[in-house]
């Protein structure tokens, strides 16, 4: 089977033929919430910020800019594999909460600088509204950060565990072990000719169907020799029709013996 190099569509889809968004999540959920508690300390300390407000300022501002290009990066994956639902919701909130913090966090630290009439008052407001930003920036990374495992790896590890546990049966001295439906056997049929796919738990054999998808033959063979569990619920969820139309190309479950 010859391996198709996948091309990218814009600056925020793929890097190196893998997709961006995976690579600079990881960049949010490390570096903007320890900006955040890193500028609530200069504000409670306030002996450290001349050594610590510029790296702090710098940390937030590459915070920011990585929630801006995992923002627009989600939204390329989305068009490959579906919606992944509340991940995209809740990533959509961090951007601009973390440019609030940081242009906040800006004027509370050059303000009283340069302007020598800077009122007392002002600069407690800025304080109270980081600490209330800051915050909110480490919740909202947290939750954004683990809906997207959730949506990647919940489903997956779920029927792995069941074919794991399919596979750990005790079985009869001398009965031979029939091969069973796993991740392992659908991902050999990963190819549009021979197109099985895993949706909550079921087998699925999808290759007549590519053809006849309304939506595109690319959105199903995207799916073949996967758990495509979270691109199907996030493209089809509560939709009866596609439901019933999936059903008339069930292998069976996995852990069920192979037909």
């Amino acid at each position: 089977m010859t391996v198709t190099t996948p091309e990218s569509n814009g600056v925020f889809d793929l890097i190196t033929s893998l997709p961006l968004h995976p690579l600079i999540v990881h960049v949010v959920v490390i570096v903007l919430p320890l900006a955040a508690l890193a500028i609530v300390a200069l504000i409670f300390v306030p002996k450290i910020r001349p050594h610590y407000l510029i790296p702090t300022l710098v940390a937030l501002l590459v915070g920011a800019g990585a929630a801006f290009v995992a923002k627009q990066s989600g939204e390329q994956l989305q068009n490959r594999v579906g919606s992944p639902g509340e991940h995209a919701e809740l990533g959509e909130n961090v951007v601009p909460v973390a440019l609030a913090l940081f242009v906040a966090s800006v004027v509370w630290g050059f303000a009283p600088r340069i302007f020598r009439t800077w009122p007392k008052f002002l600069t407690r407001l800025l304080e109270l509204g980081i600490i209330v930003l800051a915050g909110a920036a480490i919740v909202l990374t947290v939750l954004a950060g683990h809906s997207g495992a959730s949506a990647s790896w919940k489903n997956r590890i779920a029927v792995d565990a069941i074919a794991q546990s399919s596979l750990e049966t005790p079985v009869e001295p001398d009965v031979a072990l029939a091969p069973v439906l796993s991740i392992e056997i659908v991902a050999e049929h990963a190819s549009p000719e021979d197109c099985w796919s895993v949706v909550s738990g079921s087998v699925y054999d999808l290759t007549e169907w590519i053809a006849q998808h309304p939506g595109g033959s690319q959105r199903i063979v995207a799916m073949c020799g996967l758990d495509a569990t979270t691109a199907f619920e996030g493209q089809h969820a509560n939709q009866n029709s596609a439901t019933t139309t999936l059903e008339r190309y069930l292998i069976g479950a996995i852990g069920d013996p192979i037909p």
